[in-house]
């Protein structure tokens, strides 16, 4: 029954993209009011696409690359295990976390946020996976380094991802 409410209400869909370790997810984390809610670090965190919206409940919801659920989980820093980049030579997981939250502005707003791996760190499929997400955004928040002019790699993925596709917003 949830799933088909889901399905049914439309939400709007923003994208959070940029490089790796430009702070993402601590803008979501600030953004929501809740500094644990998403796993941030110095090297690259985000493995697999995070969506997050609004739910009465505070859950989430993991699911395999094949659309398959593995787990329904408590929020919380230990649910995360195995769901982040591995940065030294292991698997790297697939799939990806839907996250309820009981977030006023969410539910209010109806919009839906997805925290996206890095598109700047070594892997291309991860690279894909951003590109498609901003295929079916609404809208994108680029997160650039304040401290620094724009990369010859952000200046590509702007080009090649957000203004070639069209993202509206």
């Amino acid at each position: 029954n949830q799933i088909q409410k889901d399905i049914s209400r439309e939400r709007f869909i923003v994208s959070v993209v940029g490089e790796f370790s430009n702070g993402k997810s601590t803008f979501i984390n600030r953004l929501l009011g809740n500094e644990t809610i998403l796993p941030v670090g110095n090297l690259p965190t985000t493995a697999i696409l995070t969506h997050i919206r609004y739910a009465d409940q505070p859950k989430m919801v993991v699911f395999d690359d094949k659309g398959t659920r593995q787990a329904v989980l408590d929020i919380q820093p230990e649910s995360w295990e195995g769901l982040t980049v591995n940065n030294f030579g292991g698997k790297n997981p697939k799939g990806c976390v839907i996250m309820g939250l009981p977030n006023a502005w969410l539910g209010k707003n109806n919009i839906e946020i997805v925290d996206c791996p890095g598109a700047g760190d070594l892997s291309e499929e991860r690279a894909e996976i951003v590109g498609e997400v901003l295929g079916r955004a609404n809208g994108a928040i680029i997160a650039l380094k304040a401290t620094a002019a724009l990369s010859n790699s952000e200046r590509i993925f702007i080009r090649n991802r957000i203004i070639s596709r069209k993202i509206p917003f």
